[in-house]
């Protein structure tokens, strides 16, 4: 269940993107995504720190080693989720 919620997250924020930045986001490699860490990313972690997104964050959180866990780590399992659900809805 909670996977189904975090997804309703990930698509409410996949809907906020423009046309373009969907194109960029599923052009990407997976290597690339390091490059969304200080734009994108921040943002992320700056919504994670709020409060918002909740189901995302815990999705996220459970799929970091807790000796790993940081919201730099979580918000880079957000990217990549968010990256391979766009790749999966082409």
């Amino acid at each position: 269940m909670m996977e189904s919620e975090a997804r309703l997250e990930i698509e409410e924020l996949v809907e906020k993107l423009t046309p373009e930045d969907r194109k960029l986001l599923r052009d990407m490699s997976e290597s690339e995504l390091i490059q969304l860490h200080i734009g994108y990313g921040m943002w992320l972690r700056n919504q994670f720190r709020r409060g918002e997104l909740p189901r995302l964050f815990k999705f996220c959180f459970a799929r970091v080693r807790s000796e790993d866990r940081s919201f730099d780590a979580i918000s880079t399992v957000a990217i990549r989720e968010i990256w391979l659900h766009i790749r999966a809805t082409r």
